[in-house]
């Protein structure tokens, strides 16, 4: 059956009122329309609702299950599809920190490209009913034709502050396309730790063992570098090796990273330290307020975070 312009199936005829119930799907919802018989015995639409929580043909099934039927007709199911999950790359844009693969290679994401860029990279990848909407600063989002979810992707800031620093990337949302309602989340940095502990076992003192210590504990080679100079009362308690050492060979080996490097990521502040912090930072690293600060001790967290020791030093 057409109704404005959509062909509907019919899904079944309803046993208090006697309506007719037809169905159609999209990528974001299960739409039914209620239809009567006139006198003329013409078709009138008296009433349509969309059902968008989760899988348009699962929650059709469930609409179908929790109804009473005169008469029914089996559901025709639809040929959308769920995303995989993102992927990270080493190979691609190695320069960029790497790649993140949307939809097993539909899209490829410069892994610390600045935010502000990714949409126009992205919409060169789009098809024609592809759907990408830019919401920036907060987020962007890709939802490819055929598919029941979209991609949300979401910055952090790479530096102290805003006129100095550069949005990248941090997060990478799945999210249902009617509900909203996000399925999975993944960190940036999460997806490519692997890559990150190899980077790190090329550091003259440690073992693989050793680097993947420091990826947990850090994240990202921006943090474990940050550690030598910051963090090194701990890192010493925790290793056995001295700090100033270990720096040394990060300059070495190639891996040490600060906010000023094309390739490093985010800092991420140590939250077992965050009453070191003013709640600005603590704002700004943990995205909330840990440990409430007196006027005073705000003063005295600016001034603890400290400025990491640059690439010129090697």
């Amino acid at each position: 059956m057409e109704i404005h312009g959509d062909e509907y199936r019919f899904l079944g005829t309803d046993a208090e009122v006697g309506h007719h119930h037809f169905y159609r799907f999209t990528p974001e919802y299960a739409e039914v329309a209620l239809v009567s018989e006139g006198e003329d015995s013409d078709y009138h639409v008296d009433d349509h609702w969309r059902l968008d929580q989760g899988d348009p043909e699962h929650i059709l099934q469930e609409y179908l299950y929790s109804q009473a039927w005169e008469e029914t007709e089996e559901v025709v199911g639809h040929d959308y599809r769920s995303l995989s999950d993102p992927e990270f790359t080493a190979e691609i844009n190695s320069g960029l920190g790497g790649t993140f693969l949307l939809d097993d290679g539909s899209y490829v994401v410069p892994a610390r490209l600045q935010f502000g860029k990714l949409p126009e990279i992205l919409d060169h990848q789009t098809s024609e009913n592809d759907i990408l909407v830019d919401y920036r600063p907060q987020y962007i989002e890709l939802a490819p034709e055929d598919s029941l979810e979209k991609y949300q992707l979401a910055p952090a800031l790479r530096g102290d502050n805003e006129v100095t620093g550069t949005r990248i990337l941090d997060e990478i949302l799945i999210l249902d396309r009617g509900s909203e309602q996000v399925y999975q989340s993944f960190q940036v940095d999460e997806l490519a730790e692997d890559h990150f502990v190899e980077q790190l076992a090329d550091v003259e003192s440690l073992s693989l063992d050793d680097a993947a210590w420091f990826i947990d504990e850090y994240s990202n080679l921006r943090t474990a570098s940050w550690a030598l100079t910051s963090d090194t009362e701990f890192v010493e308690q925790e290793t056995g090796y001295q700090a100033e050492d270990l720096f040394r060979e990060f300059g070495e080996a190639g891996v040490y990273r600060n906010e000023n490097s094309s390739e490093a990521g985010v800092l991420h502040f140590p939250e077992r330290r965050a009453e070191e912090l003013s709640e600005a930072k603590q704002q700004k690293y943990f995205d909330e307020i840990k440990v409430p600060q007196s006027s005073d001790d705000e003063e005295a967290g600016e001034e603890s975070v400290g400025e990491q020791a640059g690439l010129s030093d090697f």
